[in-house]
């Protein structure tokens, strides 16, 4: 499995580690520990298959142009039901713009149709937390909302990645490709 994701600026990303630590710190999530090679991010998209090759140098040639997008977070939520919290981001038009241009020039990548990092299904989200019980995922959104306030900051780069399985479990992320916005 394959994802295109967007990593931030630094001090952003900085930001939202120190938040992960906090969690794990005060015994709440242990999400960022899962596997190694974890960042925060927002996915672009998701392949099951890809040929690599192709699809860094077609990155390459896209993203040589493309610049930073603005990002601003103001939102903590959950998706129903999955034990989640999210950061979620304003979806300005930048963002939208980043999203869907994206996807109009990868599309003869495009395999799973039912994909939901597709347009007009893709809820844009960093994810803080991740398979909390009830209980866990009160703690963690009271741990957030006292230790966060709205802040905005970059889409600075974006990076091919696959995901490595032992057996079923994922144990890490291979950064296959990386790209800087200017």
């Amino acid at each position: 499995m394959y994802g295109v994701l967007a990593y931030f600026d630094r001090q952003t990303e900085e930001k939202l580690m120190g938040l992960w630590e906090g969690l794990v710190e005060n015994n709440i999530s242990f999400y960022s520990k899962e596997y190694s090679g974890k960042r925060p991010h927002i996915t672009i998209a998701d392949y099951d298959m890809l040929d690599e090759d192709q699809f860094k140098g077609y990155m390459d040639i896209y993203y040589e142009q493309i610049r930073k997008t603005p990002i601003s977070f103001v939102t903590l939520g959950s998706f129903i039901g999955s034990g989640a919290l999210l950061l979620t981001p304003t979806m300005s038009k930048e963002l939208l713009k980043f999203h869907r241009e994206y996807h109009d020039n990868f599309k003869m990548f495009r395999g799973d149709k039912e994909s939901l990092y597709l347009p007009g299904k893709w809820i844009p989200h960093c994810t803080i937390a991740n398979r909390l019980e009830k209980d866990k995922l009160a703690e963690a959104l009271l741990y957030c909302t006292e230790k966060l306030k709205p802040f905005e900051g970059h889409i600075s780069q974006v990076v091919l990645i696959k995901l490595k399985y032992h057996g079923e479990e994922c144990v890490g992320v291979e950064e296959i490709y990386s790209k800087k916005l200017i």
